[in-house]
């Protein structure tokens, strides 16, 4: 599958995943979101992954989720009769749902959270 927000790179055992949406630090919105949940399901059925490491392009890892699609529906609905929602992005929660590659040793899977350098 090709990606749009994120970008898997495999190299002998090893999954390099790179949120990729430098220009709004990374910022969390519905499409990547799902690459999110595609890839990872995706490297946990791959029995060459034995690491995975997460870590994010240009300056900063994840600024959280993108708020400006609330700004584009505020701006549309100026009367403010509808009511909005972003869709649950945990991110903590979409790791924990690939049990196999949060570090267990059963497995021998590992995930490693890079951060960039203040």
């Amino acid at each position: 599958m090709k990606y749009k927000m994120i970008e898997l790179v495999r190299e002998e055992g090893i999954a390099l995943l790179y949120l990729n949406r430098p220009e709004v630090l990374n910022a969390l919105n519905e499409t990547m979101k799902n690459e999110l949940i595609h890839v990872l399901k995706e490297t946990e059925e791959d029995d060459n992954v034995r690491v995975m490491i997460l870590t994010g392009r240009g300056r900063g890892f994840c600024a959280g989720a993108d708020l400006n699609r609330f700004i584009e529906i505020q701006e549309r609905d100026k009367g403010h009769k509808k009511k909005s929602r972003f869709g649950s992005i945990d991110f903590p929660g979409l790791l924990h749902g690939i049990p196999n590659l949060l570090s267990q040793p059963s497995t021998g899977h590992l995930m490693v959270l890079v951060l960039p350098s203040p």
